[in-house]
């Protein structure tokens, strides 16, 4: 395949898309990743040879960002008891989804914040006693 202003054909790797990867291949390409950030020993010049995060995602041919939002997806799903061994071979939307839905899970548990404020227009005093307002906030010394 040949595209115009160019010379020769075009031999591009086939991107995979992000809902085609896999649960492992993304632990392997963001471990990747931070190795390439953290350091590696170079032989032939008795270096450590380390990379920024934007160069290490340019080597691996993966937007920074991606890598980013994977790495943060990981860290929220280990929070949150996600069984990675058992789900290696799943896309990784499962792992998106898994998180999405122990959040909703847990924030259904929990009042809303305009729950939390009662705001009424009678006149009332609030519900706030001192010893709750004292205990919930702190002192300023001068």
């Amino acid at each position: 395949m040949t595209t115009p202003g160019k010379k020769g054909p075009t031999t591009k790797r086939p991107r995979t898309k992000h809902s085609e990867r896999t649960v492992k291949e993304v632990i392997e390409l963001v471990n990747q990743w931070r190795s390439l950030h953290c350091g590696s020993f170079n032989k032939e010049t008795n270096q450590i040879v380390r990379y920024s995060l934007a160069e290490a995602a340019k080597i691996l041919k993966v937007p920074r960002k991606s890598l980013d939002d994977y790495l943060l997806m990981m860290k929220h799903a280990k929070a949150l008891g996600f069984k990675f061994e058992s789900h290696l071979e799943d896309k990784f939307g499962a792992l998106r989804t898994y998180v999405k839905n122990a959040r909703n899970a847990s924030a259904g548990g929990k009042k809303s914040s305009s729950e939390d404020n009662d705001f009424t227009d009678d006149g009332s005093e609030d519900n706030l006693s001192t010893e709750s307002v004292s205990k919930n906030s702190k002192k300023i010394h001068k």
